[in-house]
């Protein structure tokens, strides 16, 4: 659900500003392109600027941390939900 939220926020709070300084933005997604578009139906986040990476080759040479283990179940993460709810922006998560 994060990725769905920040893909969310930067559709909504930071495309429009990049857009207006001609920068696109454009973020990559582990999965296949068919995964890629139904990640855009549902979030809303322009299918243009999605590109999909089926092998995971973009996260393993950045080395970028992958999976629920090392993402999700962190210390941290009960304290961002909670302050997305006390915030309001906990719909960002559906």
């Amino acid at each position: 659900p994060f990725c769905q939220e920040l893909a969310v926020t930067l559709n909504r709070e930071v495309k429009p500003a990049l857009d207006e300084m001609g920068v696109k933005l454009v973020a990559i997604g582990i999965g296949t392109p068919s995964r890629g578009g139904e990640f855009c139906e549902h979030t809303g986040f322009p299918a243009a600027n999605l590109y999909s990476d089926p092998d995971n080759q973009v996260y393993s040479a950045l080395q970028m941390n992958a999976g629920v283990f090392q993402t999700f179940f962190r210390p941290e993460t009960p304290l961002a939900l909670a302050q997305r709810v006390v915030e309001g922006r906990a719909k960002d998560l559906s």
